[in-house]
């Protein structure tokens, strides 16, 4: 993977960040505590996002950065993941069984 598909991945996972972020507000399954998550997920990805965007144009050898790069980027993946499950199991548990 060179830093062009590397920033695509990130483009990607914004677009799930924040389409998910107003699926849980849509959902009204996102309180204080979520939203807190969740900005700090972004503001991780965005860290992550300046440093691989720096690194480019400064021509830095994408070999030599790549592992860290991947590294926190992996780490911001679970991090949403496990945001996603814990609303998820939250609106489960929530939800009020159907009566017939």
């Amino acid at each position: 993977m060179d830093q062009i598909e590397f920033l695509a991945k990130l483009a990607d996972l914004s677009r799930r960040i924040d389409a998910r972020s107003k699926e849980f507000k849509e959902r009204g399954a996102f309180s204080d505590v979520h939203r807190e998550i969740a900005n700090r997920i972004r503001q991780h990805h965005d860290q992550l996002r300046v440093k691989v965007e720096g690194a480019v144009c400064e021509g830095a050898t994408w070999g030599l950065i790549k592992a860290e790069f991947v590294r926190d980027y992996h780490g911001l993946f679970d991090d949403l993941l496990k945001f996603e499950e814990e609303i998820d199991a939250e609106a489960m548990k929530n939800r009020k069984p159907r009566t017939i």
